[in-house]
């Protein structure tokens, strides 16, 4: 090997050239890590997109809750698991289900928390909702009515023998059909 002006000997050359390389190979370890953080912020963006969509199921939006919710478990082609947590479970339970029915036109508001875990790391996530009657139809008002009933006589009558049904017949119109139940008391 020629050096010129033989200023410069052989082993200083080499080492030279060994922490020349060491220091461009600490520099791309840091570019990697800048690209690395860009490209998880771009998937952490895109699962909460995804992750927004996927639990508003029905509903328009978290504002504006009047739908049981699609409260998912996991995300398809993502290794993230998610657990969820309510601030009211009296309102929306960790399912989505919407408990209550008494729900004032207003809404109620809820906090809904997904935990998102991936390997050994965790994220929460707060999405703030507020839950809103839903809105029914005559014929689904009269079978919740009916429904309701039922379970009163059941309840009252749960020591008895027997269901006891009324002997009148009960007539009701639901949009262009009738409902009715007639009685026969000829029968056993």
């Amino acid at each position: 090997m020629v050096i010129i002006s033989k200023t410069m000997e052989t082993g200083e050359l080499v080492s030279f050239i060994t922490y020349l390389s060491q220091i461009l190979m600490s520099l791309m370890m840091i570019s990697m890590i800048f690209i690395m953080l860009v490209m998880s912020r771009a998937s952490i963006a895109r699962i909460m997109e995804v992750l927004d969509e996927e639990i508003l199921g029905e509903n328009n939006a978290f504002t504006n809750v009047s739908q049981n919710m699609n409260l998912v478990k996991e995300i398809n082609s993502y290794p993230v698991s998610i657990a969820w947590e309510t601030s009211d479970d009296t309102i929306i339970n960790t399912d989505g289900e919407i408990i209550r029915e008494d729900i004032p036109e207003t809404g109620i508001s809820c906090t809904l928390t997904a935990v998102l875990s991936c390997g050994e790391e965790k994220e929460s996530l707060e999405y703030e909702i507020c839950v809103k009657p839903s809105v029914r139809t005559k014929e689904e008002e009269v079978f919740s009515s009916l429904e309701k009933k039922i379970k009163e006589a059941d309840t009252k009558q749960a020591e008895e023998a027997f269901f006891t049904l009324p002997t009148d017949p009960v007539k009701d119109l639901v949009g262009a059909r009738r409902i009715r139940y007639d009685f026969n008391q000829n029968r056993n």
